[in-house]
Parts: C-alpha cells; structure tokens; sequence
C-alpha cells in the first residue's frame, strides 16, 4: 500500500479489481517488485486503463520476455455495474488510483480507490488530530490505576 497515499489523498469510494499481467510479471508481484509511485487510472473506451505502475522483471524470465517495459499501461477489469457506478462518480477534481496489489485466490487485484487531493489545511489538521490522539492515549495510560 502507498504509505503517504492517506496523507496526499482524502479517500471517498474504493474497488476491487482484476489486473491483466504476463506470467513473469505475476511472479514479480508476487515477490513484492512493484513501484506504485505516481499511478493513476484512466476510463477509455469502457475499459480501465493504469498507467505508471512499474512492476520490475522476474529474472529468470528475462530471456523469455526480453522487450518487456516495466511501466507498460495495464488494463484493470471490473464488472460492468462496478464501472459504470464508477463513471458516475469520476468528476473534475477526483482521481482513481491503485493503493495497493495482492493475492486472491490465486488472481492478482488491484484495490483501485476514488480518491480527492488534499489541501495543505487539510493535511496540517489531520496531523493535529493525530497529535491530540497521542497525547490523550499517553495521559490516560499514565492515570490507569
């Protein structure tokens, strides 16, 4: 998961989608060599397309896939009243992204998320919350008898 993602971004809907991969690149991901960095995810055409996901060559299959970019655009599938509730929701200023990559059932997924920018008010009074919480927890814990 993109540890900063909840600090940048203000979370509104999240999905769970299917990620067409090469077989190499599935061992790739299964061995945690994926950058998701910077990814965002566009709706072309009634199809999802990530971009900017880097998923770094299986070495042994280098010789097998020797051509293959690591930062190839990807097509995510959901079903089709997934996506169309989706396009409804896609508006200016919302963004989809892809917050994390894992292993169900044998299938890759992508938790693909519906996300807001924050502002630099936003982010400073998350951190107070956040400040006020530990200094709360750290005196009730010092009073317990």
């Amino acid at each position: 998961m993109l540890r900063d993602a909840h600090h940048h971004y203000r979370f509104i809907h999240t999905w769970e989608a299917g990620i067409v991969l090469n077989g190499s690149e599935v061992k790739s991901v299964k061995l945690g060599h994926v950058s998701l960095k910077s990814n965002f995810v566009k709706l072309e055409n009634a199809h999802l397309t990530a971009y900017n996901i880097n998923i770094s060559p299986y070495p042994p299959a280098r010789a097998h896939y020797p051509n293959l970019d690591p930062n190839r655009p990807r097509r995510l599938i959901l079903k089709k009243s997934e996506l169309y509730a989706l396009a409804d929701q896609l508006v200016k200023g919302k963004t989809l992204i892809i917050h994390a990559l894992y292993t169900k059932g044998g299938f890759i997924k992508a938790s693909l998320s519906l996300v807001e920018g924050k502002k630099k008010f936003d982010k400073r009074a998350d951190i107070k919350k956040r400040e006020i919480l530990k200094a709360t927890r750290s005196a009730t814990k010092s009073f317990s008898i």
